[in-house]
């Protein structure tokens, strides 16, 4: 079985949330004057690939630490749509017939 990776690289290029500020990645350490490199990373929690656990809504609910890792490992079915214009609808023709796109996701 196909096993795909959905997560996103953090830059400053990576998709976020419409309205979310962009990610900042700011070197404040460099190789040359502290002899190590470090980075200030500035993002907010929906920029790129991310789960948004019950308590990001409800108080007092589950954050993404209970959960045990299993539980965000699955089976999916892939959907080719690159030939879809941004907002054209995923009609069912492109659902039928795929069953052999099985893979698991990480």
């Amino acid at each position: 079985m196909k096993v795909i990776d959905l997560t996103h690289t953090i830059s400053e290029a990576m998709p976020v949330y419409p309205g979310s500020e962009k990610p900042k990645l700011t070197t404040v350490n460099t190789y040359s004057k502290d002899g190590f490199k470090e980075t200030l990373i500035q993002i907010y929690s929906h920029v790129g690939t991310h789960m948004d656990p019950p308590a990001h809504i409800f108080a007092n609910q589950k954050t993404l630490d209970q959960f045990s890792p299993e539980q965000f490992i699955g089976k999916a079915l892939v959907i080719d749509c690159r030939d879809l214009k941004e907002g054209q609808s995923i009609t069912i023709d492109k659902i039928n017939g795929l069953t052999s796109n099985l893979v698991t996701l990480l």
